[in-house]
Formats: C-alpha cells, structure tokens, sequence
C-alpha cells in the first residue's frame, strides 16, 4: 500500500522518528509518502514500512522500518533513517539498505513510526 502527501499545502508538522542504535532523527516538515509491505505465516508475520519526508529547508528524509512478529516471542522492529540533499542519494540509500528486500528479519528491539510531536526521552539530532 502507498499513500501520502495528502498534507501537502497545510503547516508543516514536528517529527521525531526512531533509530535503532542511534538518537532519534527529528525535523519540521511533510510526510510525502507511506509503502508497506507484508508477509508471511500465522506463526510469523514480517513486513517492511517506508516513509518519505520534506523537511521545511527542503531536505528528503528516509524512514526504513523492518519488522517480524513472531508468536511467542513478540515484535521486533529495526529503525533505519537518514537525511538527503537529493532524489538521487535517497534512492542510492535505500538501495544500499536493501529496501526491497522485506523478507529481511528485523534486529532488535524498536519503537513505533514516526508521529507528530513524539517523546521517547533519549537524544535526538535536528534535521530542518
């Protein structure tokens, strides 16, 4: 499924967006687009969600989600961001990320996607 950019000509929103094993990313700006992609079986159930945004001085950022939902064990999710100064080093980014590959396990534990005005209480880095 995709979707976004509905927001477009509206105010920008605040984001702050989670990274597994760094501070979180957060910046002004537009969620452009949202795809995710799902598989599996009952016993476990696996999924990629990707997210693109518009900051406010009109850099891209990335948001790269892999998840598995294993009975017995839990959700495990795996956080990927990144900020770009361009189409082209976002798409090289996501390439280099294995993107498409969303059979891929997720590593360790995370926090959810990316929500207007979120807290989580650790170090985050500015984007605008």
């Amino acid at each position: 499924m995709i979707q976004g950019g509905e927001n477009l000509r509206g105010e920008p929103l605040d984001f702050r967006i989670p990274r597994t094993g760094d501070r979180d990313l957060a910046f002004r700006g537009w969620l452009l687009s949202h795809a995710e992609e799902r598989g599996g079986s009952p016993a476990l159930t696996r999924g990629v969600d990707i997210d693109i945004y518009l900051t406010i001085r009109l850099r891209l950022v990335a948001h790269l989600c892999r998840w598995s939902l294993r009975e017995g064990q839990g959700l495990r999710e795996e956080h990927r961001v990144a900020a770009h100064d361009s189409a082209a080093g976002l798409l090289e980014w996501l390439k280099q990320e294995n993107a498409g590959s969303w059979m891929r396990p997720a590593s360790g534990p995370g926090s959810e996607r990316a929500r207007p005005g979120r807290s989580q209480g650790r170090g985050v880095e500015r984007v605008d």
